[in-house]
């Protein structure tokens, strides 16, 4: 099966994959990639298989974005969606909104002014 995935961070020679179909991460060791094929970075997108039993990407290829992305000043992958909060009284902090993009995304900073009937084109991490 394939899946199309965010690579969202590094740690020695691994590189992390996220993807909602999969439903989390998947782990590309770069270790395996020939020193003469791509190696992707963090905030490419890619589309990739899983050995089987495993967790490991075992195919992988570049695609172009699915979504607008940069890495933030931190180093931190952000991806741009369009999120709604559905739920009654939404507002201030500490809240669960969604994206068809990305599936349920929380919201840690406090903005008062959010309005559930409205949907919002945001950046998130």
């Amino acid at each position: 099966m394939l899946y199309k995935g965010l690579v969202t961070r590094s740690k020695s020679e691994f590189l992390y994959v996220w993807s909602k179909s999969l439903g989390g991460e998947a782990t590309l060791d770069k270790r395996l990639v020939p020193p003469n094929e791509w190696l992707p970075s963090v905030g490419d997108w890619i589309v990739f298989s899983i050995k089987r039993g495993s967790s490991f990407v075992d195919d992988f290829i570049d695609i172009p974005n699915l979504l607008p992305t940069k890495l933030n000043e931190h180093g931190h992958v952000v991806v741009k969606t369009k999120i709604s909060c559905r739920s009654n009284g939404a507002s201030g902090c500490n809240l669960l909104a969604h994206s068809n993009d990305l599936g349920v995304i929380g919201i840690f900073q406090n903005f008062p002014n959010l309005d559930e009937n409205y949907d919002y084109n945001v950046w998130v991490e």
